[in-house]
């Protein structure tokens, strides 16, 4: 089996307004929708907020993914680092 790298960065989820979920959308054309996309936050956040707010990816297509917070109304913007690969180990 291999791994093959599709991608790799680095973005933010910017703050959403009540009622509303946080997305941004990562635009990258090497992606097709089978890969795997892995994210990690890299802001400083507060113990609540990491409760409340997990990211998660919900989208991957053939010209990049989005990411989405879990629950409405996300008070900071949240940082966070990628990485697109395709294969299994």
């Amino acid at each position: 089996m291999a791994i093959t790298l599709v991608g790799i960065g680095s973005s933010t989820l910017p703050v959403s307004a009540p009622s509303t979920k946080a997305t941004v959308t990562i635009t990258d054309a090497a992606t097709t929708a089978g890969d795997t996309v892995l994210i990690t936050p890299t802001s400083a956040l507060p113990e609540d907020l990491k409760y409340n707010h997990s990211l998660y990816v919900s989208e991957v297509t053939g010209d990049g993914f989005t990411v989405s917070s879990s629950f409405d109304n996300l008070p900071i913007a949240i940082t966070f680092d990628y990485i697109i690969f395709t294969g299994t180990a």
